[in-house]
């Protein structure tokens, strides 16, 4: 009976703590007897999820500390790293721990900020698991020779029992559902407003999910649709849900990290056809007119909405052709089957000690770094010459994504996570501002500048935020001060004329709006 020790950043109800309790339960059935533990990052745990965990028979570890981790570490045949890019995460990866065999099961496709796959990462890793065939693509995975042999294809797993036999129940009115995230980090940014457009005057959206507390309740009221819009929060049953559903409405933002999505999944399992954008990993789950219809734009969203409501037939169709994708493709048993696979290949080699990845360095620089090759702009605003080519990054930055910015591993969660880090101040400072949240924003540039060493660009930054909420009279010493420290920094001379010249109104191009 193999030992293998999960890594979580926490439990909670979201896709890869159920795709972990899925994993153990299928193995389970297949006769293969391991025992599992699982030791999380941080505290606190969703209950629901630890209790759950607890019933698959896995013993659970709450973020124990260093030495616990390392015991654990060290008597275990495999570690299971179920990992996506945050704060906790990084910093376990930049640990010094006992020799181990470590896999990889990437939760995220790995294309798009903050959620890379980079080079450096995977060299951390022994085996690795990815959730879409799409992520074999990523230039460092192809070059990962050290992983040749030991990459599988392992989608996000549905519970055994989560949607046993769930017949379709009369219902009022042609709804549209969506399960999951329900916030501009993972919808596309005109989801109630396609939704809307859509010509069904019995149509009616049930979102369930955590959301952007009004964010979206205050878009429906705007144009006028709160009436057709039902916003339920995080639903732990779904199946009364599906049960009531006629479409699958999923559209996702361009730059998603999603792979397998398990939501999605399920709507399949269920019988109901979804619809979708092309975006992230979905793009290999949905054949557009067979398994679900897939769009390029909000006008073909609603389109595609109106055509599914005016032919019940064609929704049966393409519902009964999800479903049978799903049992075929993630058909859980024989996706256990290449788990178990991997773990027979890798428990053939020996433990090593693993590397320590990007120890030595600041929170902004390893941010940085995790992000090549996929995004530089972060390794171009710290390490650009000063003006023009940082400045361009910073402009870059300010519009960042909301993913980027705001999403899990973003630029605001690690600024959290590490306060005390000038950088990841500064870039929260680029984003608020690029929001023209200039008060947020001036409290950020203002810690950022307290820490040194003291930065033009910084001051500067600062100098316009408070010009901003306070005025030019009021901001003249900073402006000035700001100035002085460009000079000192050998800014161009013709750069540094133009940022002069602007400072009375300071809207330049050395400011990144």
């Amino acid at each position: 009976m193999a030992r293998i020790l999960h890594i979580i950043d926490s439990l909670s109800g979201a896709g890869p703590t159920r795709s972990l309790r899925a994993s153990v339960q299928y193995l389970e059935m297949l006769g293969y007897r391991h025992q599992h533990e699982l030791l999380t990052l941080r505290k606190p745990n969703y209950p629901p999820a630890l209790v759950r965990a607890r019933q698959a028979g896995i013993t659970i570890y709450q973020a124990p500390g260093k030495e616990v981790a390392s015991d654990l570490i060290a008597a275990a045949e495999l570690v299971e790293v179920h990992y996506w890019h945050n704060p906790a995460f990084v910093e376990f990866m930049a640990g010094h721990w006992p020799a181990h065999r470590r896999i990889a099961w990437f939760h995220v496709l790995g294309r798009h900020a903050p959620q890379v796959i980079s080079a450096e990462l995977l060299g951390a890793f022994d085996a690795v698991m990815v959730t879409s065939a799409l992520s074999l693509e990523l230039p460092a995975l192809t070059a990962a020779s050290h992983l040749r042999g030991l990459v599988e294809v392992v989608p996000g797993l549905m519970e055994p029992d989560r949607l046993d036999a769930l017949p379709a129940e009369p219902h009022d009115g042609f709804v549209v559902t969506y399960i999951g995230t329900a916030n501009a980090t993972k919808m596309h940014p005109d989801f109630v407003a396609m939704s809307a457009l859509a010509n069904i005057p019995e149509a009616r959206f049930v979102v369930c999910g955590t959301t952007d507390p009004g964010v979206l309740e205050a878009e429906a009221e705007r144009l006028g649709v709160s009436q057709r819009f039902e916003f339920r929060g995080y639903v732990e049953n779904i199946r009364p849900v599906l049960a009531t559903s006629d479409v699958f409405g999923y559209p996702l933002c361009e730059d998603t990290w999603a792979t397998s999505e398990k939501s999605l999944q399920e709507a399949m399992l269920a019988g109901i056809p979804p619809l979708v954008f092309a975006h992230g990993g979905i793009a290999d789950i949905i054949r557009n007119g067979q398994t679900g219809l897939v769009v390029k734009s909000a006008a073909e969203y609603a389109q595609a909405l109106e055509y599914l409501y005016r032919n019940p037939g064609e929704r049966a169709r393409l519902g009964k052709n999800a479903r049978a994708c799903v049992q075929r493709e993630f058909d859980g048993r024989r996706v256990a089957g290449r788990i178990e696979s991997l773990y027979q290949r890798l428990m053939e080699r020996p433990r090593r000690d693993i590397p320590p990845v990007l120890e030595d360095l600041t929170a902004a620089e390893r941010f940085a770094r995790y992000m090549l090759p996929a995004d530089t702009r972060f390794h171009r605003s710290l390490h650009a010459l000063p003006g023009r080519l940082a400045v361009t990054a910073d402009r870059e930055l300010a519009a960042s994504s909301a993913p980027a910015a705001r999403g899990e591993g973003g630029i605001v969660q690690f600024r959290n996570a590490c306060a005390g880090d000038p950088d990841l101040l500064g870039w929260s400072g680029l984003v608020l501002a690029g929001l023209g949240r200039w008060e947020q924003a001036l409290f950020e540039f203002t810690r950022a500048l307290e820490q040194p060493p003291r930065s033009w660009r910084r001051a500067w930054y600062c100098a316009v935020a408070h010009c901003r909420v306070h005025g030019r009279v009021a901001s003249g010493n900073l402006l000035t001060a700001a100035l002085e420290l460009a000079a000192s920094a050998g800014l161009e001379p013709a750069e540094f004329e133009q940022l002069s010249r602007q400072a009375g109104q300071p809207q330049p191009e050395f400011f990144p709006l």
